[in-house]
Parts: structure tokens; sequence; C-alpha cells
């Protein structure tokens, strides 16, 4: 199954992501925020990783099929 998300609802999902993985906060895996989104592992991975390299608004503006 695909799923897509269109403008905001996308950003705001993807903001959601990252803040239960953040460290000071929830810290969830990756394994278990995907499942808590209904998306793959390899998207957390990917999404995490542009946070890291391009900051949040690399992160947001990142378009996948998720």
């Amino acid at each position: 199954m695909v799923k897509k998300l269109a403008g905001s609802s996308q950003k705001v999902r993807r903001a959601q992501m990252l803040l239960k993985a953040d460290a000071a906060g929830p810290d969830w895996t990756d394994k278990r925020i995907a499942e808590a989104f209904d998306s793959r592992t390899r998207t957390v991975e990917k999404l995490r990783e542009r946070f890291v390299n391009e900051g949040f608004g690399g992160a947001a503006a990142w378009t996948a099929v998720i």
C-alpha cells in the first residue's frame, strides 16, 4: 500500500516523527516510530539522516512516499 500526504500534513507528520526520536524527549527507536506512524523503518532512518545533514527545513521539505 502506498500513502501520499500533501503539503502541511506531510510536514506535520515528519515533525511528529522527529519529536518521537528526540533523545531529550521520548527517544523512540526507528522501529517504534515506524510502527506508530505506519511507515517503514528505512523511511524514519532517512528522515533522521536528512535532519542531521540539512536541519529541520531540509527534513520537512523532503519529498518521499511514506
